[in-house]
C-alpha cells in the first residue's frame, strides 16, 4: 500500500516535470536578487523560443510570501487589463513591482515569490522567480 504522502510527492513531481517540459525557451527572471524597501524589482520573461508565448493578460503575475506570518498567502497581485497578450519568438516582457502590498504598504523582510503564468499550445505553465526584501539600512554620520 503506497502512503499517501509518497503518492502526493509522486503525483506532484508528475505535474512540475510536465510543465517544465513545457518552457523549454522561456526564461522568467529578477533584475535583482535581493532588494531594500524603497526600492523597485523588475522581472523579466525572454520568449527565446520558436513559439508565441500568450499571456491571459497585461500583469499575469502574482507576488506570494515565502516567510513569516503570510508565508504561502498571495501579497500582492496588479491590476490589469484583461485582454489577451501575446510574446513573439525572440523577444521579451518587462513588469516591475515597488515592494507594496495590497493595502499599499512595504511589505516585510524576508523571500517572496514571484509567480508567472503563461500558456503555451493552449496549455498554462507557470514560471516563478525568488527575491529577497531587506529592510532599507541608513546609516548615520558618526
Amino acid at each position: 500500500m503506497i502512503n499517501k504522502k509518497i503518492l502526493s510527492l509522486i503525483l506532484l513531481l508528475i505535474i512540475t516535470s510536465f510543465s517544465f517540459a513545457n518552457i523549454k525557451g522561456l526564461q522568467f527572471i529578477s533584475d535583482k536578487k535581493s532588494v531594500n524597501k524603497g526600492e523597485k524589482v523588475c522581472f523579466i520573461l525572454k520568449n527565446n523560443s520558436n513559439k508565441t508565448v500568450v499571456l491571459p493578460n497585461s500583469a499575469p503575475w502574482v507576488v506570494i510570501s515565502l516567510s513569516g506570518k503570510n508565508k504561502g498567502k498571495v501579497v500582492f497581485a496588479p491590476i490589469s487589463t484583461q485582454s489577451l497578450q501575446y510574446l513573439k519568438p525572440n523577444s521579451e516582457k518587462k513588469w516591475c513591482w515597488d515592494l507594496k502590498d495590497f493595502e499599499n504598504e512595504y511589505v516585510h523582510s524576508g523571500k517572496y515569490k514571484i509567480r508567472l503564468t503563461v500558456f503555451i499550445d493552449k496549455k498554462p505553465v507557470f514560471l516563478s522567480t525568488t527575491i529577497d526584501v531587506k529592510a532599507k539600512i541608513v546609516r548615520l554620520n558618526p
